[in-house]
């Protein structure tokens, strides 16, 4: 049996992301170029590297969403008018209590990785 990961990263896929680690979701996302809304290669080659990477998909992001991950990735939350997400995502914002448990999260050692695009002109 294969020694458990040393990391674990979960990619916060329950805000309405653009983009996702789940190779058939980006293909519903974006069907002629699933590419264009995947971090599934990236999550394939930090599982080579033994790091354990998961989706969180449902629910808030809380202590207990958190207590599995080591690093949290939240990446590219955005309105579904503006763009595809993923289907069934909450709001793109982050509740108080979310943003709570994120920085308890962050306070208690785990790494938080905040990715949006720079060239976002939208209100």
């Amino acid at each position: 049996m294969p020694a458990p990961s040393s990391v674990r990263v979960t990619f916060d896929e329950s805000h309405s992301q653009a983009w996702t680690t789940r190779r058939e979701v980006a293909r519903e996302m974006q069907p002629s170029r699933p590419g264009d809304a995947s971090y599934a290669d990236a999550a394939d080659l930090l599982g080579r590297h033994d790091v354990r990477v998961t989706a969180h998909v449902t629910g808030p992001l809380d202590a207990s969403a958190l207590a599995a991950a080591d690093v949290l990735v939240l990446a590219h939350p955005s309105e579904p008018q503006w763009e595809r997400t993923v289907p069934g995502g909450s709001s793109p914002r982050l509740t108080d209590a979310e943003l709570d448990a994120i920085d308890r999260h962050a306070q208690e050692g785990g790494i938080n990785l905040w990715a949006a695009p720079s060239n976002d002109q939208r209100p």
